[in-house]
């Protein structure tokens, strides 16, 4: 009863709180030039890190590549231009 509850609560395919919530962090990340993926860490979860290894080499990459361009914007408290 609780994990049912606890599952719905976080699922933003049911409830629309979290879809909510999902939306304003992925808004935050795409001025970064992140998406919303790109937060889960393969290094705590082994699940990712085998989804990551089944992707194309390009598709890690290019994750890798939004990711090391986010910290450098942070870095310097800068977001990403609207050109890029």
């Amino acid at each position: 009863m609780m994990s049912s509850l606890l599952a719905w609560l976080v699922n933003p395919r049911w409830n629309p709180l979290a879809r909510l919530h999902m939306n304003a962090v992925a808004s935050c990340l795409h001025k970064y030039g992140l998406r919303y993926d790109d937060m889960y860490d393969s290094y705590h979860d082994l699940d990712i890190k085998d989804a990551l290894a089944q992707l194309r080499r390009e598709v890690v990459d290019a994750r890798k590549q939004r990711l090391k361009c986010a910290m450098d914007l942070s870095m310097k408290h800068r977001y990403l231009s609207k050109e890029a």
